[in-house]
């Protein structure tokens, strides 16, 4: 009976610190820590062939769509595009990250270019 009391004051007391935390949460939103954790942030990024570069997989799409009759076609670019969701980072350091990820991995630098932008989830 003792430990069917002490579990349920344990649990009351748990509930409280839940709800307390919560509430603070709330009250000192985007300062708190908590807060930011919570926060996802969504970058989207586009990464193309530089100009300069062959691109044959839009020359086979150009080729094609003029095969179907889309004669107002010119050139066509064909790259990637990306959705990287970030966890309890700022937006400035979510750039500085998104910025490191695309130049490290996501795009090579010799033949590709990339942009990106950020939007809060």
């Amino acid at each position: 009976m003792r430990f069917m009391l002490r579990q349920a004051q344990h649990e009351r007391e748990s509930f409280v610190m839940l709800i307390t935390s919560l509430f603070a949460l709330s009250w000192s939103k985007g300062n708190g820590c908590l807060y930011r954790l919570l926060k996802i942030m969504l970058a989207k990024v586009y990464v193309t062939p530089k100009k300069a570069i062959l691109d044959p997989q839009g020359k086979a799409i150009v080729h094609s769509l003029h095969a179907l009759d889309y004669a107002e076609v010119v050139d066509v670019h064909m790259g990637k595009y990306l959705e990287v969701r970030l966890n309890g980072l700022s937006r400035t350091q979510a750039e500085r990250r998104v910025e490191e990820m695309c130049r490290r991995l996501l795009a090579n630098s010799v033949i590709e270019d990339f942009r990106f932008e950020i939007v809060e989830e």
